[in-house]
């Protein structure tokens, strides 16, 4: 059975491979991702000569996991809960998703929290979690200057203490 690997899967599989721990062997990303270790090894060599499956005809779009549908998502759900594991890989790989997707969506679906964005409201949302960071950030840094200023008006009271119990001695 040949399976065929969206142009998605295989960009992530080689960047998954390229940014392993150095203790980690393409072998194990390899096992990881449920495909053969020499598919991987090939998609890396194709890669570095940036001949990794060359577009032909117009250029497909691929398709995010966050742009399915409630729909696609739940028949994709349903489609794959019978298969082994090795069968939801293999149709994982040829939509273009990776099987903690699925789970992703198999526990969104069970909790009541399945939701789809737009793309206006990801890019809201990636603006507020920009915002949330810079002002956490700003907040480490306040704190940090108010231990600063905390620390100085310690030394400074001490000293003044050390000052007067000099000239209490001098008398």
């Amino acid at each position: 059975m040949s399976v065929k690997f969206s142009r998605a899967f295989k960009a992530e599989s080689v960047r998954k491979a390229l940014n392993r721990d150095p203790t980690t062997s393409i072998e194990v990303v390899a096992e990881g991702l449920g495909i053969p270790k020499s598919n991987l090894y090939r998609w890396v060599e194709l890669a570095q000569k940036q001949e990794l499956e060359p577009r032909r005809g117009a250029p497909e779009k691929e398709r995010s996991p966050n742009d399915w549908s409630l729909e696609e998502r739940l028949n994709f759900v349903i489609r794959c809960e019978t298969l082994n594991s090795e069968q939801v890989n293999a149709n994982c790989r040829e939509v273009g998703v990776y099987p903690h997707h699925l789970e992703r969506w198999k526990h969104s679906f069970f909790t009541g929290d399945a939701t789809t964005m737009n793309s206006e409201e990801r890019a809201e949302r990636k603006k507020l979690k920009q915002e949330n960071q810079a002002l956490k950030k700003e907040l480490r840094r306040k704190d940090k200057a108010l231990a600063e200023a905390a620390a100085l008006l310690i030394l400074q009271k001490k000293v003044q203490e050390l000052w007067s119990r000099g000239e209490e001695d001098l008398q």
